[in-house]
């Protein structure tokens, strides 16, 4: 599949579609919006206006931009509903990001210690906040960053995807607030936390073990099903 994801930096939460595809069986190749068939994880929709192919589980990057028109795309999932309140067509997709998925593939090794996911912008902030957590570059290598989350008893993000890969390993996790650019404010924190439960900055919060496991699967079926298709 002609799949596309953002790679303008090198950043973890934007290469896990192609990480988790791969790891269902597809054969997967990278291709600018207006070349790709599939969309995945990320901010991404503000350039899929009019798109045909296949939407799992995008989201919007704010709310200030005309809603992108999917009707006649094939929407599986959209990240939360306010990315769904934001789009034309999708009205029938699952709900949820679908690194939540991350964990069919990864088995932890637990550790005693609080892992700090910063966002890629963010990383010397926090590092002086929290000298004492163990540092994740979510611009470095990718196996690395996961099996330090994934072993971690706590997480503290600025990044949406330390959150969301927090709860994909049922890891108790706080929103770690920054205010700089982010390109559409907090808006995606507030579409994943209308999935998952919203928590304000600063708060530790653990979504419940039958909540995640009915969005995975929810998130596995509609895969599944357009593959049957």
């Amino acid at each position: 599949m002609r799949l596309f994801w953002w790679n303008a930096v090198p950043n973890l939460g934007d290469t896990l579609t192609w990480l988790l595809l791969r790891g269902y069986g597809f054969e997967v190749q990278w291709a600018p919006p207006e070349q790709a068939d599939w969309v995945g994880i990320g901010s991404v929709l503000g350039w899929f206006d009019g798109f045909t192919g296949t939407v799992w589980g995008s989201g919007r990057g704010g709310s200030d931009l005309p809603p992108p028109d999917l009707t006649k795309a094939k929407v599986l999932a959209l990240r939360g509903q306010e990315t769904r309140s934001l789009v034309k067509g999708g009205e029938d997709a699952v709900l949820g990001d679908p690194a939540l998925l991350i964990s069919d593939f990864i088995q932890p090794e637990r550790g005693i210690y609080t892992a700090l996911v910063p966002h890629h912008k963010d990383q010397d902030r926090q590092r002086a906040l929290y000298p004492d957590a163990t540092f994740v570059d979510v611009t470095g290598p990718m196996d690395e960053a996961l099996a330090t989350i994934a072993g971690a008893e706590r997480v503290i993000s600025s990044s949406l995807h330390g959150l969301v890969l927090a709860d994909a390993f049922g890891i108790p996790r706080k929103w770690e607030l920054f205010e700089g650019d982010l390109g559409g404010g907090f808006f995606k924190f507030l579409d994943y936390g209308s999935v998952m439960g919203r928590r304000d900055p600063g708060q530790w919060y653990t979504p419940t073990a039958p909540l995640v496991d009915a969005v995975r699967s929810d998130l596995r079926g509609c895969l599944a099903e357009q593959v049957a298709a």
